[in-house]
C-alpha cells in the first residue's frame, strides 16, 4: 500500500516538474538572432540596372517586431518616423548597392542581441519588395537580381 501511494506521489511530482519546465520555456526571453555575417551580391542587371537601397533592421524588442512593416514599400515610406519613434528598439544599417557589386555588411556591435533581423530592399519590381526575415540565418548571402531578392544561408 505504501508503495502505491509513493508511486502515485512520484508521478504527480514528475508531472508538476514537466509543467513547470514547459511554462518556463514559454515565458523565457526571446531567442537572439543567429546572424553573424551578411554579404550582398548585386548582379549586373539588379533592380533593372539601378542602384538598390537596402536597409537591414536589427530589432531588439519582440513587441516592436510585430509592428514592423510587411513590405519594403511600407518600410521606406515610414522609415523616418519608425527610426525616430523606435530609437533604441531598432538599429538600421542603410546601404545603396549599385549593380555588379559585392558588399560585406558591417554589423552593429550589439547585433547578437537582436530578436529579429529584417531586410528591406527598395526594388522597382513588386517581387523584390518582400521583407526578408533573416533572423534564423547565420551566414547570410542576399542576392539582388533583375526582378527579385533571394536570401541564402551558407
Amino acid at each position: 500500500m505504501n508503495i502505491a501511494i509513493y508511486s502515485r506521489n512520484l508521478s504527480r511530482q514528475i508531472c508538476l516538474l514537466a509543467c513547470i519546465a514547459i511554462l518556463s520555456a514559454c515565458m523565457s526571453t526571446p531567442t537572439a538572432s543567429r546572424v553573424n555575417r551578411i554579404q550582398i551580391i548585386a548582379f549586373p542587371d539588379a533592380n533593372q540596372m539601378t542602384a538598390t537601397a537596402v536597409d537591414i533592421v536589427f530589432v531588439y524588442d519582440k513587441n516592436v517586431e510585430a509592428m514592423m512593416p510587411k513590405s519594403s514599400t511600407q518600410w521606406f515610406d515610414t522609415k523616418a518616423a519608425l527610426t525616430a519613434g523606435l530609437a533604441t528598439a531598432i538599429q538600421v544599417v542603410s546601404l545603396k548597392i549599385p549593380p555588379a557589386t559585392d558588399v560585406n555588411v558591417t554589423m552593429p556591435a550589439n547585433h547578437s542581441k537582436a530578436v529579429a533581423v529584417l531586410c528591406f530592399s527598395n526594388y522597382l519590381n513588386s517581387e523584390g519588395q518582400v521583407v526578408g526575415n533573416i533572423t534564423s540565418f547565420r551566414d547570410v548571402t542576399i542576392l539582388l537580381s533583375s526582378g527579385n531578392v533571394v536570401y541564402q544561408d551558407r
